[in-house]
């Protein structure tokens, strides 16, 4: 009985992975309307305990200083795509076609509306970046990082990769 709690936590740590994303996927979770629901469904699968979500620091500065500019990007690309206004639509706002069909060709001209969707899936992605146990960078860990860069090993073995990546 006494072993029964601890046993418990260590087993929920070791079966239950821990997920780590960096930040060009939680940008892309953002902007990207081929990834349809994605953040919602890390979300459940977060709150029903199957993963973890983690991020660093640098993680999670990266994200917002980018996230307003790429949000403005998301609501040009889609007015853009927006071509076939019901397919896309559908593709890209999920389970809220239904509202948006009636007025497709109202949403097309419409800044206003392509913002909320937009801020919509913003706000989720945010959500999840705040549900993320932040990792500590610890000096051991950027000594790490720095051996893995001197000794060109993934992800610093080209050129464009940085140690706040291998951190």
């Amino acid at each position: 009985r006494r072993w029964g709690s601890r046993w418990r936590r260590w087993v929920n740590a070791v079966s239950c992975p821990h997920i780590l994303l960096d930040t060009c996927i939680w940008l892309a979770l953002v902007d990207e309307q081929d990834l349809g629901d994605l953040a919602g469904q890390i979300k459940r699968a977060h709150e029903a305990g199957v993963v973890h979500l983690c991020t660093t620091p640098t993680i999670k500065e990266e994200y917002s200083r980018n996230v307003m500019g790429r949000s403005e990007k998301a609501v040009r690309s889609l007015r853009e795509r927006l071509k076939n206004p019901k397919k896309d639509i559908q593709r890209y706002s999920g389970d809220l076609h239904k509202d948006f069909l009636s007025h497709a060709e109202e949403l097309v001209s419409s800044t206003v509306s392509l913002k909320a969707i937009v801020e919509k899936r913003r706000l989720a992605v945010d959500g999840l970046v705040s549900l993320c146990k932040v990792l500590p960078e610890t000096d051991s860990v950027l000594a790490r990082a720095s051996r893995r860069g001197l000794d060109k090993l993934a992800p610093l073995h080209l050129d464009k990769q940085s140690v706040a990546d291998a951190v």
